[in-house]
């Protein structure tokens, strides 16, 4: 079996595993419940959903199926196609408007073995049949669906200075944004009271953003947030609010702003995208 098809296999699995466990096994996740489907925010999965009835004349009851399940495959798919043209990339544009001059190359990579998996098929008594398809928003298709803003950075060497102290060097940065009517986006912002950015596209670099998200989405409270994702020492700060008209940009205390700042060395956690919201 090819490389492309054992990952294939494997997120096919993963998927459906992730369809069928109880909610409650991800509590946490932050997932956006739309009309053709959801975003798990969390891990930038996206899913969509597609249905069919039976046609009501054909030579058997076995071509009925073979033709509902094809129309509900394709209903899918442009459902699919609908719901990541529609993901915010900030509060003022969407994937789609990014992706526009692109639309071929982006539906050629989600119908592709390395993009879009059917995760689940389900025939009803009453002749119908729904279908589920599902993808992940990284590797090549988080190339194309990142705007050119998000560049790759060198690794930053830091200049000769004085060791700081050890225990005092964070492992990540947690914002709680809870409560103030913050919307998850793909390239999210924080800003201190005067406007001034704090963090934002310019302090990422394209490949830790491409590979797992510029920011990770999770509902407290989650042991995984310092087990897997941001070590044990992580600055906890909390959000004032998001900026007016602009749901995607949250602001700081001045005082909190200076703590991220007066500490070179956030810059490099930055870099790698280590960096989760707390969201409602």
């Amino acid at each position: 079996m090819g490389n492309n098809k054992k990952v294939a296999l494997v997120l096919a699995i993963a998927f459906a595993t992730w369809l069928t466990l109880p909610a409650m096994a991800f509590a946490q996740n932050y997932i956006q419940v739309l009309k053709f489907g959801k975003i798990d925010w969390t891990n930038l999965i996206v899913e969509a959903v597609g249905e069919a009835c039976f046609p009501p004349v054909t030579d058997s009851e076995a071509q009925a199926r073979s033709v509902a399940k094809k129309a509900a495959v394709a209903a899918a798919r442009a459902n699919l196609l609908k719901l990541i043209k529609n993901i915010p990339v900030d509060s003022r544009s969407k994937v789609g408007d990014w992706t526009e001059a692109s639309e071929g190359k982006l539906k050629r990579l989600l119908w592709s073995d390395k993009g879009a998996e059917i995760v689940n098929i389900a025939f009803s008594d009453q002749k119908e049949v729904r279908v589920i398809v599902a993808v992940k928003l990284s590797a090549d298709l988080g190339e194309i669906l990142l705007p050119p803003s998000i560049r790759k950075i060198s690794p930053i060497v830091q200049p000769s200075s004085p060791p700081m102290k050890k225990n005092k060097e964070h492992t990540g940065l947690i914002l709680d944004c809870r409560g103030i009517g913050f919307r998850p986006c793909l390239i999210p912002r924080i800003v201190d009271e005067h406007g001034e950015e704090v963090f934002g596209p310019v302090y990422v670099s394209r490949e830790y953003v491409v590979r797992k998200g510029m920011v990770k989405y999770v509902k407290p409270p989650d042991s995984r947030i310092r087990k897997l994702w941001l070590g044990q020492r992580p600055l906890t700060l909390k959000a004032l609010r998001v900026l007016k008209d602009r749901p995607t940009v949250v602001m700081v205390t001045n005082a909190d702003a200076e703590k991220i700042r007066s500490d070179p060395r956030n810059v490099r956690l930055f870099q790698k995208c280590r960096v989760v919201f707390l969201v409602d």
